[in-house]
């Protein structure tokens, strides 16, 4: 008889968005109990959105990241509420850097509570991150 551990507890949420619109994602990050996390001190996050997941070369493929400010790529700023113990983080990206090429892409978000442990990494959300296309130019 299989036995099976699974210890992936990332969820699947799939995004669609707007090019040339302002992206923002809150999240709320709670614990087991549904206690919001003080996000206040301690707490890292990273959000990726790549041509494919199987794509590791991210000179070419890596469409927006937090942190990243190259020509071709849109950055992804990652916030936290004043008062961050309410658990709550935001993802934004601007309008310009939202210009990329409409399309099909995947991302993941990871978070990483660096007072308890820096060497955790945990991925909390991934999934397909459609960006559809735009009608209206602006000059």
């Amino acid at each position: 008889m299989a036995n099976k551990l699974n210890l992936d507890q990332s969820q699947r949420v799939d995004i669609v968005c707007r090019k040339n619109d302002t992206f923002a994602l809150k999240l709320q990050i709670s614990d087991e109990n549904g206690t919001a996390v003080n996000l206040s001190s301690g707490w890292s996050f990273n959000m990726d959105v790549r041509t494919a997941d199987t794509d590791n070369t991210l000179a070419t493929n890596r469409i927006m990241s937090t942190g990243i400010t190259t020509p071709t790529d849109g950055a992804i700023q990652v916030d936290l509420i004043t008062g961050g113990a309410s658990g709550e983080v935001v993802f934004t990206c601007s309008a310009d850097d939202m210009g990329v090429a409409a399309g099909l892409y995947v991302y993941d978000i990871q978070q990483v509570d660096t007072s308890a442990n820096p060497d955790i990494v945990e991925t909390i959300l991934y999934g397909t991150f459609q960006i559809n296309e735009d009608i209206t130019i602006t000059a």
